[in-house]
């Protein structure tokens, strides 16, 4: 990537609930139809899933574009390939998806609506916490008001947590994608941020990013390999009504699961 800037844009719904991207996936289709829809735009997936059945009988826990990938997202600047260009990774809501790309980029933003009171209770406050800039949208009309006050609520809740970035003090903005009214002056503060971090900054955070994914990568792929072990699977129906009928620990089970898997 030379020193070209990933940032991540995390859009969040103040309502919680969780927004689809266009032409992926809808929640009246079914896991076998997402994948195949994903497939065919290109994504490689993975599946974990519990139970042994076909996949409209289990509970699909997972599925995920392995982070280990040869390509990246089409860049947004003057010269694609250049050592300046930027790539903006924009998320799908409020969920896990927020965590995973903070762990993939060099700035993290979190893009919000105009809230207050219960609203902004219901931001995840782990979102909130890898923040590097938060921008409240909406900042015009009958909104403008309740968004700058928005704004100052998100500040006030900034000064009560940790910077995610070494050298940098997390800022809140405001904008109008209808007016334009405060774009300019997030990059004006992305260029900021990049500055204060520096190139050092920036290569230490990539270099802990390279570590947490190859520990993740880890995780991943011993889960997976449990789950696919036949005599696990021979088990794994018979351990899971133990444990809802309270006959033994989630503890215990785990363990007898891995003993299996370990051919003990």
């Amino acid at each position: 990537m030379g020193s070209a800037v990933r940032l991540a844009v995390a859009a969040v719904a103040t309502f919680g609930a969780l927004a689809t991207p266009a032409g992926l996936a809808w929640a009246d289709k079914t896991a076998q139809q997402t994948i195949s829809e994903l497939q065919s735009q290109g994504y490689t997936v993975n599946i974990d899933r519990i139970g042994t059945g076909p996949l409209s009988d289990c509970v699909v826990t997972s599925v995920r574009n392995p982070q280990q990938v040869t390509q990246w997202l089409p860049a947004v600047g003057p010269v694609l390939g250049s050592r300046d260009q930027t790539v903006l990774v924009e998320t799908v809501g409020v969920g896990q998806s927020e965590t995973a790309v903070a762990d993939m980029v060099d700035m993290f933003i979190v893009l919000l609506l105009p809230a207050g009171g219960d609203d902004l209770q219901g931001i995840k406050r782990g979102v909130i916490e890898l923040a590097d800039l938060i921008v409240v949208n909406k900042a015009d009309g009958d909104l403008k008001a309740t968004a700058k006050r928005s704004a100052a609520d998100y500040q006030h809740a900034l000064r009560m947590l940790r910077s995610p970035t070494a050298g940098w003090t997390p800022e809140v903005m405001t904008c109008s994608a209808l007016t334009g009214e405060g774009v300019a002056g997030i990059w004006e503060t992305i260029e900021r941020f990049r500055k204060a971090v520096g190139p050092q900054g920036t290569a230490r955070r990539r270099a802990e990013q390279a570590r947490a994914w190859m520990w993740n990568e880890v995780g991943e792929t011993l889960l997976a390999a449990l789950r696919k072990h036949p005599e696990v699977k021979r088990l794994v129906g018979g351990l899971e009504r133990e444990v809802e009928a309270g006959k033994t620990t989630p503890a215990a089970a785990a363990r007898r699961m891995l003993e299996v898997f370990h051919g003990r």
